[in-house]
């Protein structure tokens, strides 16, 4: 591993990308509750007959969180890389050149499995997503702005909205590196804060009025919390981490149990305000910095494990792994409900699906390795 490499947040982007990935698995697993006798809150998380699948599976859908650890990471490594080297011109140039060929292969890799989806697969787990050869085009050719409304983007795979917004944070990066040196880290902490607080409120607010449709208020607002504004706080976080890094690299040692227990509690506060609409207020702000304080308390204790070997492959491939999961992970459910029909057992083919995606990463990872050598 290079030097410069630093391993905890290694660990931290793997188990991020392993949780997102196991969390889409589990939101379009083929199963729904109607024939248990649960309470309508609960129907979405207690779907088996099986009190350890049910707490399993609780867990995997709230993997959806991690996406705010991922905008902190992308926060961080930027940062890092930015003030940590004397090419700072081109070094935002060769960033976007590096993701935007793998995003074009994605899109016509989304293209394939959306063919093969519509035309042999059609099913009510998923929307169906466009054919349309101008959908492609557009986001092949403009993937950051022309789709601010994800529009084009939901047609065609819903999981690349996060790489948009990680476009959109490189194209302010340089002037949010100018407002650090200008503010300091704490000021610039704080309008951070209040930018996306302030945001996120007056979207609400807005949307929250009565007049629109609840349906369409709700899809207005996954989009709104899909861009910059509103997780600038998570970006700007990381920056100032990595800032304070390259000064001092005791800060990520200074997580202990006082703060593993405040991260519990932010966490779960956090969790809590997203039953609400103006919980969303400051949900995804608390479940970041509450998962940082657990996950990087905890990983620092797994470096002698088989599993921190594995979640710095899955750190490696990261980007690649968020830019395909979506659309294979729908093909390989539907595939699991086809299964349903000779099988007739939804425990045993959670479980066994579940164990067959883990197998595929460690698959792929002795693959890699063996490649390298």
């Amino acid at each position: 591993m290079k030097n410069n490499r630093i391993v905890i947040f290694d660990y931290l982007r793997g188990l991020s990308i392993l949780m997102i990935v196991l969390y889409h698995f589990a939101l379009w697993f083929p199963i729904n509750s109607q024939n248990l006798n649960v309470p309508f809150f609960l129907s979405k998380i207690f779907v088996f007959n099986n009190l350890i699948l049910n707490l399993v599976f609780a867990i995997l859908r709230l993997g959806w969180q991690f996406v705010g650890v991922f905008i902190f990471l992308s926060g961080f490594g930027l940062a890092y890389s930015y003030l940590s080297k004397k090419e700072n011109k081109i070094f935002l140039v060769k960033r976007i050149k590096k993701i935007i060929p793998a995003w074009q292969f994605a899109i016509l890799f989304s293209f394939i499995i959306n063919f093969i989806l519509v035309r042999f697969f059609k099913s009510d787990l998923i929307k169906i997503p466009s054919l349309d050869i101008k959908d492609y085009f557009l986001l092949f050719i403009f993937p950051a702005f022309i789709d601010l409304k994800f529009v084009y983007i939901d047609k065609i795979n819903d999981t690349l909205w996060f790489i948009v917004l990680i476009l959109q944070f490189y194209v302010f990066f340089e002037f949010l590196i100018s407002k650090i040196k200008l503010l300091g880290n704490k000021k610039f902490l704080f309008w951070t804060l209040f930018i996306t607080i302030s945001f996120r409120f007056l979207s609400i607010l807005i949307l929250n009025q009565g007049i629109l449709p609840l349906s369409f208020v709700d899809s207005i607002l996954g989009v709104v919390l899909k861009t910059f504004p509103s997780r600038l706080f998570e970006f700007s976080l990381g920056m100032i981490t990595a800032k304070l890094y390259l000064e001092n690299n005791n800060v990520i040692k200074n997580i202990n149990i006082k703060e593993f227990l405040f991260g519990i509690l932010l966490w779960f506060l956090g969790t809590i305000s997203t039953y609400n609409i103006w919980g969303w207020i400051i949900s995804d702000l608390l479940i970041t910095v509450g998962l940082l304080l657990i996950t990087i308390f905890l990983l620092k204790r797994l470096e002698n494990l088989f599993i921190s070997k594995y979640l710095v492959f899955l750190s490696e491939f990261s980007f690649f792994i968020y830019l395909f999961h979506g659309r294979l992970i729908q093909l390989f459910n539907i595939l699991v409900l086809k299964s349903f029909v000779l099988i007739q057992n939804y425990n045993f083919l959670f479980l066994f699906s579940f164990f067959i995606i883990l197998y595929a990463f460690q698959f792929l990872s002795l693959f890699f390795k063996n490649q390298e050598k």
